[in-house]
């Protein structure tokens, strides 16, 4: 699929007020630069070192599968480096 159609299913797939914050950006942006923006204005709220401290204490739940609790897990070192929780090269 080319970035000009990610592009598009992403702006004909949002609704208010996510579509809103897209406009700024107009037609022609890539698809990165939408889902750059959606983060910045959706994402979690914690700093890193809220996000680390919520890695570090991530169990994993009863009955759960072992890849689900990596994903889960992954998930939450991922937002904890983009925060500055943990720097790129320490988080493998």
């Amino acid at each position: 699929m080319s970035d000009l159609q990610k592009s598009l299913r992403i702006r004909e797939s949002l609704l208010p007020p996510a579509s809103d914050v897209i406009k700024l950006l107009g037609p022609g942006a890539v698809a990165a630069s939408y889902i750059q923006l959606l983060d910045a204005a959706y994402d979690t709220v914690e700093d890193g070192d809220e996000l680390m401290a919520k890695f570090i204490n991530t169990l994993q739940d009863s009955g759960e599968k072992t890849s689900t609790y990596l994903h889960r897990l992954q998930a939450v070192l991922n937002q904890a480096v983009r925060r500055g929780g943990v720097a790129a090269g320490e988080a493998d």
